[in-house]
Formats: C-alpha cells, structure tokens, sequence
C-alpha cells in the first residue's frame, strides 16, 4: 500500500503560466506550458536506488538528494506577457523522507491541475524472476510484501511564498518574506537548513582566497603477468603515495596549491579491496611507511589527503575480513545476498557489480573495529563516498532494516566520524550535509527530461557559501568547456579523477577501462589552466550567497559581415543564457549557445557574450 500527501495542496491551473520543481539532480522546472496538451509525470525515489531491491526503476538518472518539492503559479499581463502577480509554495519533507517518492503530476487535456506531492510506501514491497532462484519452465514474476512496515512519522513542513505587491500590501519589508520562484524555494530551504543547525557559514579562515581543486587518485590494483610462461595475480601502482607527493609539488609550482587529494585503492588489495575492518597499506604504492609519510608532508604543506574508505560495499571478502555473510550482509527479500547494480546503456537494465551490500546495521560495529586502526596513522582526514550516496534496505529475517533505519544508522556513523576528521562524501545526500566538510561529484545538472525544459542549480544555491563542493570528475566528461561553465553557473571548484603511471592496466580492466582519460602526466597542463580559470571567476566568492538566478531573454548576436533583417527571429532557447548574482552584488551571465549572444539590458545595459562564455560584473 501507498500514502499519497495532498496530491492537490498549492496545485497550479493550466490556464495560467507557472511550473513545478522537483529535486531531480540539481534541480528541474517542469512548466505548465510545455505539458498544457498532454497528461505528463515525473517520479523519482529519494536518495536514489536502493539495491536491497531486486527491482530497480529509474535507469540512468540523476538522483534526488533533497527531500523538497514546490509549485509556482504566475498570472501574466496578456499584452505585454509580464508577470503581474504570483502565489506557490516550498514543501521539505522532514521525517520520513528515505521512504518517500516524490511524483510531478500534470493532467493536460484530462484535469487543469499541475502538482507536485510525496508517496509513502510503508511496507516494502518487491518483484522477482522466479527463474532466477527455482527451475521453472519459463520466466514467472513474484511478489512479495515485507512483513516488518515503517511505524515512524511522516512529516512535511511547508513555506508560503509571495510576491512583491501581495508582501507590500501585508506590510513585509525585504527579507521577511521568500519570493515566488524557485530563487525563492532556495532561499527557504537555506534558511531552514541553517536555523536546524545541519549547515554553517564558511569564514575567509575556512576557505582563504583560493578555489580548493580535488584530485581522486587510483592507487593498485591486480593485473596478470607472466612468470617462466606461467600467468601470475600481481600487484600493480597506479600511484602511489610518493606519487602523490610529486603531483602536489609540481602543482604547486605552477601556482596551484589548495588542493584536496582523495586516495582510492590503497589498502587491503587496492581497488578490489576487502573490507575496511581491518587495514593493510598497499606495499606496492609505498606501504604504512609511505602513508605515515604522505600525511606528515601533507601537514608540512597544508593539503588535504583523504583516503577512501567504503562502509556500505565490500569487492572482495575473505576468511579474516570480520564479515560475516549471514549477519552483515544485505539481504533481500526472498533472503539473497545483494550487491550494488549499475545501469548499461547498451543492455538497457541494470547489470550487478562486483561490490556486495554491507548492511547498515553493522557500521557502528565496524566503524569501532576500523578506527581502532585508523587512529594511529593521525590522520586527520577521511573520504566516505558512499555514505553520501548510497541507502540500503534490509530484509534479513533476524535484523531488518528500512531505509529510515539505514539513515539513522548511516548518520551516526557520519556523526563519529565528523568528531574526529574532517569528511569528504559523494553526492551530498540531505542527510549527509551535514556531517561533510567537502562533496564531491555533486549534481550540477538535472537529468534534462523531455518536458522539464529548464534545469536550475537549487542544490547549490542553497549550499554555496556553506560547504565545499565540486561537480563531476572534468575529464570525464564528454563536452569540458559546458561543464566549465555549469562550475561557474553553480559555483562549484574542479574535481579529476587521475592516475600516476600504468593506465595501460586500466585498459584491460572490464570493470576499470571506463577510466581511458586519466593520465595525470597527459592532464595536467590544461588542468592548471582549467582551475585558474574557475580560481579567478569564484575564488573570492567562496563565502558569498546566491541570491538570484534567472533565464534572461537574449538573442543571436550577429557580426558586422552578417545582413539579418529582424535579428529577433533569432531568439535563443529557454535555459541556454543564464543570470547568476551573489550577495555582495557580483554576477555572471553565462552563454551556453554555440554563438555570440546579446542579452536583454541587465544591470542598465544590453549584455555581449561571446559562444560558449561568460562575463563576470558587479551591480551598480
């Protein structure tokens, strides 16, 4: 059975302009034009898949790690098409928001009515192929339903939000009131977050002048040689722990020194590591001597090495890892072993990866076990990617977990560990923001769904100004100068993910050979360039708030050589030129177009921006 919480609360009526905003990735505006014709949804689970689950919706999209939702409505003057007057809300889902799914529902031609509303789902149900588990002549789904439900409560706190002339006629002055816009919604999640006391203001002592640049190293891995003819498991440096001492001193040479290095696959077997609760540094990428090394030289420098370590996966057990299958390991719900699954293009389903699910209920116990060890490295950093990402059910019979249960379990952890060491997590899951000092690969895009035509930075301005952060790896990336330009749109520092020497070792890997750029040796010029870019555009505003954002309307700027008899034909699509200003008056407009455009005046004159570029002013 399903909740469904005021599936009309605020709805918006498609004989008026508005939309609905999900937090699909870094935020998506579905406007009630685009689906005006047509009946049109959007769902998504919070917090993204769970992998306790044989059945896995969603394929490859971003995932939703604010538990937010909100509608605007907007009467517009129907000669000159301003917008007149405007009423909408923010709804933050405060209890219950693992077990939430967060659903974008319009009627089209069936109902006038554009909403945004939460399903509660308290007793988990799941799907599987008998002919997976039984012999049985042909496939035969089967469902079953768990018999432990969610008991706890659902709560849902929503913000009213208004325009100027309604917040005038109230006697509201600026500030005591959140504008009727997603700018707005950001504003009051920010104010919310803040008041609770989960995020705090960054100080000029915290960030100093400079962007931060994080670097994820590889560090061995196993590989097959030949010894007498014979093939052989061998260990293999990717890099290693002097490795990393030597990127840092050549960056640091070419002016590049507040860097943030995140070491992954460095103990117990590498990148196919065993579990954390024990601990044994890599002799191949310099061993305990070369890690003790690297951390007093990190001190001596002042630059952040944060080692990573996976509680919710294990790649590889054996007989003295401390896991226990039976007790620590995710079960589902027809009591088999679970691991995480990644969605292939190719195949169009979701295909199992080699790391199993630990089951949240032992990370504390484990935590002990592992801190037990880390501690006497003094280290004072640590990486916990997936803590940050990932929330795990589990069916096992004797101890079962919902995903309530898991972010209880998954926050104390995160809780133990911010006491003791400054914390990089993954994604940046709401309950997890708290707890982080950096985040990386966060979302700065939306997953760009047909009919939600405007993705909005909303995760990050209601960070920006409050925790470190940067977007996805750079070099991975298909198209580098539009992901320079969504950091500088969401104000995020540059994050690679580069390895020393043997890439050739990746190559061969099935799991790895996605990783065919990463060269430190090959990246490491333009990435001097690539951050001194974003340095000069954000490293003074680290500590500043996004106050606004907008789609300015603009139109393709033509040269000199160029007959064009009404340039206004050529107006460019909705979401490629954004405006994004900063409280201390700072602002960019961001070109994504393939050509010159002209903004319409802003800050008192048209704007000129060249294709695939931005200005940068300051507010008269």
């Amino acid at each position: 059975k399903e909740v469904t919480v005021l599936p009309y609360m605020g709805a918006g009526c498609s004989t008026e302009s508005g939309y609905t905003f999900i937090p699909d990735g870094s935020g998506a505006l579905i406007h009630f034009e685009d689906v005006k014709n047509k009946p049109y949804s959007i769902a998504g689970d919070m917090y993204g898949a769970d992998y306790a689950y044989h059945t896995i919706v969603g394929k490859n999209t971003e995932t939703m790690t604010m538990p937010v939702y909100g509608v605007v409505e907007q009467q517009k003057d129907e000669e000159t098409g301003e917008v007149t007057s405007a009423k909408g809300y923010l709804a933050i889902i405060t209890e219950g928001d693992s077990m939430a799914k967060i659903k974008s529902d319009h009627g089209g031609n069936v109902h006038k009515y554009n909403s945004v509303f939460p399903i509660f789902k308290p007793r988990s149900t799941d799907s599987y192929n008998l002919a997976d588990s039984i012999s049985v002549g042909a496939n035969a789904s089967w469902t079953v339903t768990s018999s432990r439900k969610y008991s706890g409560s659902y709560r849902i706190r929503f913000v009213m939000l208004t325009d100027e002339n309604r917040a005038a006629a109230a006697g509201l002055g600026e500030g005591e009131y959140y504008e009727c816009s997603y700018v707005g919604m950001a504003k009051a999640y920010r104010d919310y977050l803040e008041g609770s006391g989960q995020i705090k203001r960054l100080t000029k002592d915290e960030t100093g002048s400079d962007m931060p640049l994080y670097i994820e190293t590889f560090g061995t891995m196993q590989t097959v040689d030949r010894v007498l003819s014979f093939p052989v498991q061998v260990d293999v440096a990717l890099t290693t722990f002097d490795n990393v001492q030597t990127m840092y001193n050549e960056l640091a040479e070419k002016g590049v020194k507040d860097i943030n290095f995140k070491l992954t696959g460095y103990y117990n077997g590498g990148l196919e590591c065993t579990y954390l609760s024990k601990l044994t540094w890599e002799k191949v990428a310099g061993g305990t001597n070369g890690f003790k090394n690297l951390v007093n030289y990190a001190k001596e420098k002042d630059f952040g090495v944060y080692p990573e370590f996976d509680f919710a996966y294990v790649k590889k057990t054996d007989w003295f890892d401390g896991v226990s299958e039976k007790r620590d390991l995710v079960k589902s719900i027809d009591d088999r072993y679970m691991s995480k699954r990644v969605y292939d293009a190719a195949m169009q389903s979701f295909e199992k990866d080699s790391a199993l699910a630990i089951s949240a209920s032992a990370y504390s116990y484990f935590y002990e076990k592992f801190d037990k060890s880390y501690s006497d490295y003094s280290a004072e950093s640590i990486s916990v990617s997936t803590l940050g990402t990932d929330l795990n059910s589990d069916f096992n019979t004797d101890d079962p977990y919902n995903r309530e249960d898991a972010k209880a379990a998954t926050t104390e952890v995160l809780s133990k560990l911010d006491e003791k060491y400054n914390v990089m997590v993954t994604g940046g899951n709401a309950y997890a923001v708290k707890y982080a000092d950096h985040i990386i690969d966060i979302a700065t895009d939306s997953s760009n769904f047909l009919s939600a035509r405007e993705s909005v930075p909303f995760v990050t301005m209601v960070l920006h100004g409050y925790v470190n952060y940067s977007g996805s790896a750079l070099n991975m990336e298909g198209d580098v100068k539009a992901s320079i330009l969504k950091s500088i749109e969401n104000g995020a520092a540059l994050y690679f993910t580069l390895v020393y020497g043997n890439t050739t070792a990746l190559k061969e890997s099935d799991e790895y050979n996605k990783y065919y750029s990463v060269s430190y040796e090959i990246w490491k010029d333009e990435m001097v360039e690539y951050y001194n870019e974003v340095n000069e555009a954000l490293g003074d505003l680290q500590t500043s708030v996004v106050v606004d954002h907008a789609f300015p309307k603009a139109e393709r700027n033509f040269g000199e050589d160029e007959e064009v008899e009404d340039a206004s034909l050529y107006q460019t699509q909705s979401g490629s030129v954004v405006y994004v200003e900063y409280d201390n008056g700072t602002y960019f407009i961001i070109n994504y177009n393939n050509y010159d455009i002209a903004t319409e005046e802003i800050n008192g004159e048209v704007q000129y921006v060249e294709a695939l570029s931005y200005v940068r002013g300051t507010l008269n």
